[in-house]
């Protein structure tokens, strides 16, 4: 019997059956058979770069895992991909690699969409922003060199906010600032984010977009290599050239609609004249809005990002694009109105918003309680949020 069938297995089933009293039923756990576990040692370093989709379509990896419905089950695989990597690392570098594939296959079904409707459903509206700017981490969060410090600092912040909030978002280019060191840190933080808490979305706020032949090197880093559940995208290119990410049916494609900087105007306010297909003069904004609610969201995965600094033009995209997801960012430091945002965001269930804060969260103090601050801050948006929706 192989290794993960003969430890893995039997654990995890062990787990998730006591960690629940009300499953009628438990799924099988998903097993690898002997000859993967044989073969998986020999894979070459850039079959095992490429990351978890590259294998989705294989016969020789483990059939999906349940669906994120079910949060005991998600917990407990978790848990046995930890007891896992401490059982191989006496190993060495093969079993290394053949940990990274067990790795995804795990992560393989995860879906965009999914992770944020199982948020909503308990009143998870809140994104933190992880915008780490190494600058502003206050001392006690301050290790021996940059990654280091940026992952350290990321992970207290995930472990104060997890439970309250209903996705993260790092923008990259608080990551890129730091070459090698920076990437790497993003790349572990997204990973800490999977094993911490495994049912919320990670969006890379890296606003993408080029020819199509780029984009297809933009997905392999987003989804393949540092495995973000969604990312932002600039829309300027058109559907043609946005198409590979838009083919991605598990991962959210979010599109710049309305920005929330005071100078957005300038383009986004632009009158478009009759003579479009779409009817007659309106603003850019709409126009964008209206093409991703009618002509790209094909496989339901499209969302838009939207200003909490413009109210009255959230209300206006959230009336096109129906129940589509809005990331809104510009709480907290961009001085955005919390109620007004929420009651022109939220979407004919009460849900559809993905309300991001970053500064206002992570710096709430740049002392030692820097994380308790972050987590009492998140709490209080959390709860405003609530007070919001119901009202």
């Amino acid at each position: 019997m192989g290794l993960w069938q003969k430890s893995g297995s039997s654990a995890y089933m062990f787990l998730k059956e006591g960690i629940t009293n009300d499953h009628s039923k438990t799924r099988r756990a998903n097993r690898c058979t002997r000859r993967e576990a044989q073969e998986a040692p020999h894979k070459t370093q850039q079959e095992v770069g490429r990351g978890f989709p590259s294998h989705r379509n294989s016969e020789s990896v483990p059939s999906r895992l349940s669906s994120v419905e079910s949060r005991t089950e998600r917990l407990a695989q978790a848990v046995m991909l930890r007891v896992f990597e401490a059982m191989i690392k006496p190993v060495g570098h093969l079993a290394h690699r053949f940990y990274f594939m067990v790795v995804c296959c795990a992560m393989s079904d995860r879906n965009f969409r999914d992770l944020l409707e199982v948020q909503w459903k308990q009143g998870k509206f809140l994104c933190v922003g992880l915008d780490s700017s190494l600058k502003k981490i206050p001392e006690a969060a301050q290790r021996g060199g940059t990654r280091e410090t940026l992952v350290a600092f990321n992970r207290a912040i995930i472990d104060a906010t997890r439970d309250i909030v209903g996705a993260y978002k790092p923008n990259i280019a608080f990551y890129e600032a730091h070459g090698d060191e920076g990437w790497n840190a993003l790349r572990e933080t997204i990973q800490y984010i999977h094993d911490a808490a495994p049912e919320v979305a990670v969006i890379l706020d890296a606003k993408r977009a080029d020819i199509g032949n780029t984009n297809l090197a933009y997905i392999e880093s987003a989804f393949d290599h540092l495995r973000a559940d969604a990312i932002t995208v600039n829309p300027y290119p058109g559907k043609e050239a946005l198409l590979p990410f838009l083919e991605r049916k598990d991962n959210g494609v979010i599109v710049w609609c309305r920005t929330s900087n005071s100078g957005a105007g300038e383009f986004q306010d632009l009158m478009i004249g009759p003579s479009t297909p779409l009817g007659a003069s309106k603003p850019l904004y709409k126009i964008v809005a209206e093409h991703v609610a009618q002509e790209w969201n094909a496989n339901g995965n499209c969302g838009l990002v939207v200003g909490a600094t413009y109210p009255e033009e959230l209300r206006e995209v959230r009336a096109i694009v129906g129940d589509m997801p809005i990331l809104i960012p510009a709480i907290g430091a961009q001085n955005g109105d919390l109620e007004k945002t929420v009651q022109a965001g939220k979407d004919s269930r009460g849900k559809g918003m993905i309300i991001s804060v970053s500064r206002a969260v992570l710096f709430a103090s740049d002392g030692p309680d820097f994380a308790k601050a972050a987590g009492e801050k998140a709490k209080e948006l959390h709860q405003a949020i609530l007070r919001s929706v119901a009202s």
